[in-house]
Order: C-alpha cells, then sequence, then structure tokens
C-alpha cells in the first residue's frame, strides 16, 4: 500500500513525536507500504488543504495525526473531495473525544497492527450551517453548545498543551459561581418535532464520547445515520458536580434535568420571546457561527480503519469485512 501522514506539531506534547516517527518507520520496515507521504501542517486549514488535494491513485489510506481539531480538518478535506480514502486516527491532541469512544491505539505496534488488518467501516459525518447548507462545514463527532463550549474557547493553546483537559476543568471551576446558572432559552427541531428548553448545556454527538464524558451518549453507533441529542436543563451550581459525577457514570439517560434524543437533522434556534443573550457553539472543539444552526447526518461519508477488537462493536454497528479480509477468510475456507 501506499500511505499519507497529516502531522499537527502542535497537537500534544512533543514526546510523541518519537511514537510517530516510529510507526512510520514500522511501516516501512515491515514492507506494510511501499511509501509514505509525511505532511506537516503550519496553520488552519492546511490539514483540510492536504487532505482535499490527495489522489485516491497515490494513497491507499491517510493518517491524521493530532487531536479532534486536526482529525476535523482532514474530514472536511476528505469529504469536500469526495475521494473516500480510508482515514486513520492516531490521536495526539487536547482532546481525543472520538478516538477515546472506538479506544483507537496510540502505541506504534498497535498502530501498525490496526492499519495491517484494515478494517475500514463506513462513518457518519456531520454538516453544520447556519443560512446556507452549500456553505456548511463538516464534524466527526460533536456539536456543543453552551458552558463547555464557552470554557473550550477561553483556554490559551500554550495552557491546553501543557495541562490537557485539565485546563478546562480548572477554567470551567472559575465558572461555577452563584447559586444558579446562567441558562439559554433555546428551540430544538429534531426530526420535525419541536422542544422548548432552558438550556445549560448542549452536545450533538456522532459517539458514545463527547466533552471528554466517555459514556454521554449510551448506546450510539458511529455508523447508524443518526445523532444522538443531549441537553442539561437549568441546573443549580450546587447541583452541577453530582449531575456532571452522573454522567461520568452513564447514569443520567433517565434524569428529569436531562433531554436525550436522537435524529438525523437536529436544527438549534434561540428563542427570541424570552431573554436571550447567546449560546457560544462549536464543533469537533472548532469555534462555530451563532444559531440558528443547523445539524444533519451524512451516512457512511467517510471510510474509517478501526481496532479489530470485540468491543469495538459496541459503537460500530454491525461488522464488514473488507475486499481483503473476505479474500483471505476465503483462502482459508478453501485450505480448510
Amino acid at each position: 500500500m501506499k500511505g499519507c501522514f497529516i502531522i499537527n506539531p502542535q497537537s500534544g506534547l512533543s514526546a510523541t513525536r518519537d511514537i510517530v516517527y516510529l510507526t512510520i518507520n514500522r511501516l516501512l520496515a515491515e514492507n506494510v507500504v511501499t511509501s509514505l507521504n509525511i505532511s506537516v501542517t503550519q496553520g488552519k486549514y492546511d490539514a483540510t488543504n492536504i487532505a482535499a488535494s490527495l489522489d485516491p491513485e497515490e494513497c491507499d489510506f491517510v493518517v491524521s495525526v493530532g487531536g479532534d481539531g486536526t482529525a476535523n480538518e482532514v474530514v472536511n478535506g476528505l469529504v469536500k473531495s469526495g475521494s473516500k480514502i480510508p482515514l486513520a486516527i492516531l490521536p495526539f491532541g487536547t482532546t481525543n473525544d472520538f478516538a477515546a469512544s472506538l479506544s483507537l491505539p496510540k502505541d506504534s505496534a498497535s498502530v501498525v497492527s490496526m492499519i495491517k488488518s484494515f478494517r475500514v467501516e463506513p462513518v457518519d459525518v456531520g454538516m453544520f450551517y447556519t443560512k446556507d447548507r452549500n456553505k456548511a462545514t463538516y464534524f466527526l463527532n460533536v456539536v456543543a453548545g453552551g458552558l463547555l463550549s464557552s470554557v473550550a474557547h477561553t483556554v490559551p493553546v500554550t495552557q491546553k498543551n501543557a495541562f490537557g483537559r485539565l485546563a478546562y476543568l480548572v477554567e470551567g471551576a472559575k465558572n461555577l459561581t452563584g447559586l444558579t446558572l446562567e441558562t439559554s432559552p433555546l428551540i430544538i427541531d429534531c426530526d420535525g418535532d419541536i422542544y422548548h428548553e432552558d438550556t445549560f448545556m448542549l452536545e450533538i454527538s456522532n459517539s458514545t464520547s463527547a466533552g471528554g464524558f466517555t459514556k454521554i451518549a449510551p448506546g450510539a453507533y458511529i455508523n447508524d445515520g443518526l445523532f444522538n441529542l443531549f441537553l442539561v436543563r437549568k441546573v443549580g451550581a450546587l447541583d452541577v458536580m453530582p449531575l456532571l459525577t452522573k454522567i461520568s457514570t452513564g447514569m443520567h439517560v433517565d434524569d428529569p434535568r436531562i433531554l436525550m434524543l436522537t435524529g438525523k437533522k437536529i436544527t438549534v434556534s434561540p428563542d427570541l420571546s424570552k431573554d436571550f443573550n447567546t449560546f457560544p457553539m462549536d464543533y469537533d472543539g472548532e469555534k462555530a457561527e451563532n444559531i440558528p444552526a443547523t445539524i444533519e447526518v451524512l451516512p457512511g461519508a467517510i471510510n474509517l480503519i478501526v481496532p479489530d477488537k470485540k468491543h469495538t462493536e459496541k459503537i460500530v454497528k454491525g461488522f464488514k469485512r473488507t475486499p481483503h479480509q473476505t479474500q483471505e477468510k476465503e483462502n482459508t475456507d478453501t485450505e480448510k
């Protein structure tokens, strides 16, 4: 095979670079690939432009090296080009929610093994747009709104790289003051069903993991053609930490302070009949335009290389063998 690496040098700690180069060397030494094209990003949208320019005839797979933001840019490039080149994610960054949901490997031996087995699954991608659907941007894992989105964009990049998710928690703690936390009156349209909600926090997720919570959407699949909406209603400051603890354990599904829905098309709008100020939103950690905003699912929009492990089946619906794996099985059966 011929592979391509898109590397964000600003993601995570510098020590991870050794793992990246060891992975590259293993792929070559073990004859997994005949050639590798390595691109290092220098600024915003570099990863998108590089991914969009890849030729399927010259690249059998592409590896995104970085955090959720890097994977988001690569996905945008692949979707916009329509190339369907299989994507592997080597997660190094402040947040890696999507990678965490799939237990994607970080050590070189496991990454090489995953690419060798080449289990490729068509995975859903989200569209995010405000006014013009033709100007949509794409996301792999989550659209977030409210407190977590606000905090994510107030933490300096240097602090994120140094302290990771702890930086978000520290900044978030600064915001948990007063007896009642600020909420925003929203109108949620989920596949035609309308909800009026005073909202503290909102997540529209493709996987089980979002905002650092690995069980925020229990039962979610990354290839079922549906998104999972998670909304926290008005809560008091003293209730926040117990509720977040409940969410972290996945025991929040029936909590009356939480609304959970699934849908193919979700629109989030301000309820202007009430006192509305603002509601910050982002997609895969990238700052988004102001609401109203529409989120749509694109079923099977990209091909993702995933680990060949039993626990992966919890968020990958069904099991599809790649042509390579199917041929291997046929050969084995013939020998028997």
